[in-house]
């Protein structure tokens, strides 16, 4: 069980899924969510395998990991963690000289999701509720971030969150919303996924 004391990104304050059981919705502006001491490794972590999949050239990773590690020094505590995490992407970016460390992944991420385009096509057509099973693929596929962690094998990731659980608890709620509307826009984030 998590200490609900221990410093973190909710600074001492009673974590909400401590005494719910469930975790948070977090979004980037959320004003409840603040950087914390421990994001700075994950952060810079992140950072040196952008960089690292752009060059291998040691010490010039080292001087763009320095640059990140300056503003991270100086990143306010109060600013959300994921626009931290933004800005020290772009100076890794900037620093490296490559607007998208990721580039190669995320294209050898779109030919593995078009290879998986038909068969997820086809669970969705199939399942009892084609809306629900839509909704469990896109969130299976937002699950995949290569700045996150690891590059991970897509394929089995998403496969493996299919299987997990699907909150539900909105899900009525959400169905009862779109009867009223006639258009639906989506904004994704991610390539591939």
């Amino acid at each position: 069980m998590m200490d609900a004391t221990r410093p973190g990104p909710y600074h001492g304050r009673p974590r909400p899924w401590i005494s719910t059981g469930k975790m948070p919705v977090l979004r980037g502006n959320d004003p409840t969510m603040k950087t914390d001491p421990f994001c700075m490794p994950c952060i810079l972590n992140q950072c040196l395998r952008a960089a690292r999949m752009v060059s291998d050239d040691s010490l010039y990773i080292k001087i763009a990991l320095q640059e990140v590690a300056a503003y991270l020094a100086d990143a306010p505590l109060e600013m959300n963690p994921t626009m931290v995490g933004t800005e020290a992407h772009r100076i890794i970016r900037r620093a490296m000289g490559h607007p998208d460390p990721f580039k190669k992944a995320k294209q050898k991420d779109n030919q593995k999701a078009l290879l998986m385009l038909g068969p997820l096509r086809e669970r969705m057509e199939t399942s009892d509720d084609p809306l629900l099973e839509a909704l469990r693929i896109a969130v299976a596929g937002n699950v995949m971030d290569f700045g996150a962690a690891t590059a991970p094998d897509s394929e089995a990731l998403l496969l493996k969150t299919l299987e997990k659980p699907f909150p539900m608890e909105n899900y009525q709620a959400f169905l009862d919303e779109i009867k009223k509307i006639s258009n639906i826009l989506f904004l994704a984030d991610n390539a591939g996924r």
